[in-house]
C-alpha cells in the first residue's frame, strides 16, 4: 500500500490518496477526487497537463478582476500561477491585486510590503516573456497607470484649528512610481529581445515603455524613452523669461506629457511629440518652491511636425514659448 500525490480539479490543492482506494476527498474543499490508474509500458517521464485547470482558473480570475473583487482576483491568479509558474498575467496580477486591497487600509507599512512584492514580480515580467503575450504587457502597462487615478487611504495631521497641514499621500504615489519604473525597464528589456531590424516589436514595447515612464520616472529617463518610441515626432521647445525682479522666478507646467518639471527663470529648453498641450505659467517669490506659486497664465498651443511657432504671455514682458 502506498500514497499517490494528486491535485484537486476544483480548487488545485496538492492532495495523497490511498493508492488501494478509487477516490477521496480534498482536504481543502470537499471535493470528491478519483484515481485514474494508468498502466505506462515504457520507461520516462509523464508530463501533466495543467492546461484545463489553468484556462479555468485565468476566467475566474479575469471575472473577479473586472469586479474590483481584490481579494477573489488574488485567489484565482495565485491557483494560475501554482499550475503555470511562467504565466505573466497571473505573476503579476496575484500581486497586484493584493497591492490594491491594501490601498483601502491606512497602514503604510502594509502598503510598502505589497508593492514591493508588486515591484519584484514586474522585475521578472521580462525573464518569463513570450511573444504571445504582448498585448498582456500592454494591459499591464494601463493598469499600472491606473493606480495613479484610484482612492486611497491616507494620513492626514491637522493643527489645532482643524487645517489640515500635512498628509501623506505622496509617500502611496512613490510606491506607484517604484513599480512604474521597474515595468518601464522591463519593457525596454522585452524590446531588446526582438532584432535591430525588427522595428514594429521594439517600437510596440518601447510606447508602453514611454506610457508609464512619463507619470513615474525622472524627466532624464522618461525623455530617454521618449526618444526611442517616437524618434520622428519630437519638437524642440524654448522658453524664454528674462522679465521681472531677480527675486521672481516662473515655472512652466507643461499638462499632460513626459515633461512636468518646473522650468525656472532662464532659458531652457525641452522637446515634445506633436500634439495640442496646455501650457501654464506660474510665478512665485524668493526660495518658494513651484508647488506654492501661484498661477499667471495659461495658454494652449498646438505643435506640428515643420512650423516655428511663437507665443508671448502679454501680461509679463519676456515670457515666450518657441517652437523651432
Amino acid at each position: 500500500m502506498g500514497m499517490v500525490a494528486l491535485k484537486c480539479p476544483a480548487c488545485g490543492a496538492d492532495i495523497q490518496l490511498d493508492d488501494s482506494r478509487e477516490f477521496g476527498f480534498c482536504n481543502y474543499c470537499g471535493t470528491k477526487v478519483m484515481q485514474d490508474k494508468i498502466v505506462v509500458e515504457h520507461q520516462g517521464t509523464v508530463k501533466v497537463d495543467n492546461s484545463e485547470y489553468v484556462e479555468k482558473f485565468l476566467q475566474n480570475a479575469r471575472r473577479a478582476y473586472e469586479k474590483q473583487d481584490w481579494e477573489e482576483t488574488e485567489k484565482y491568479y495565485n491557483l494560475v500561477e501554482q499550475n503555470d509558474p511562467s504565466n505573466i498575467e497571473a505573476i503579476f496580477y496575484s500581486a497586484y491585486a493584493k497591492a490594491c486591497n491594501t490601498l483601502i487600509e491606512a497602514d503604510f507599512f502594509k502598503k510598502q510590503a505589497a508593492f514591493g512584492v508588486l515591484k519584484r514580480c514586474v522585475g521578472i515580467i521580462d525573464d518569463n516573456y513570450v511573444p504571445a503575450e504582448k498585448e498582456i504587457v500592454q494591459r499591464v502597462g494601463k493598469d499600472i497607470l491606473g493606480l495613479y487615478n484610484t482612492n486611497f487611504v491616507y494620513t492626514q495631521k491637522k493643527n489645532g484649528y482643524g487645517l489640515i497641514v500635512q498628509d501623506d499621500r505622496a509617500k502611496t504615489i512613490d510606491l506607484f512610481n517604484l513599480v512604474g519604473a521597474e515595468f518601464a525597464q522591463s519593457c525596454l528589456n522585452i524590446a531588446d529581445t526582438y532584432p535591430e531590424n525588427d522595428k514594429d516589436n521594439r517600437t510596440y514595447f518601447y510606447k508602453i515603455a514611454s506610457s508609464v515612464a512619463d507619470i513615474s520616472c525622472r524627466y532624464e529617463f522618461a525623455a530617454k524613452v521618449k526618444k526611442l518610441a517616437y524618434p520622428d515626432a519630437l519638437r524642440p521647445i524654448t522658453f524664454i523669461n528674462n522679465s521681472g525682479s531677480d527675486k521672481m522666478k516662473y515655472y512652466l507646467t507643461v499638462v499632460g506629457v513626459f515633461d512636468k518639471q518646473p522650468v525656472s527663470k532662464g532659458t531652457s529648453t525641452i522637446e515634445l511629440p506633436q500634439g495640442d498641450y496646455k501650457m501654464i505659467l506660474y510665478g512665485t517669490y524668493g526660495s518658494l518652491d513651484a508647488s506654492k506659486a501661484a498661477k499667471a497664465g495659461e495658454t494652449t498651443i498646438s505643435i506640428p511636425n515643420h512650423s516655428t511657432v511663437e507665443i508671448t504671455y502679454k501680461a509679463f514682458r519676456g515670457c515666450n514659448f518657441i517652437i523651432s
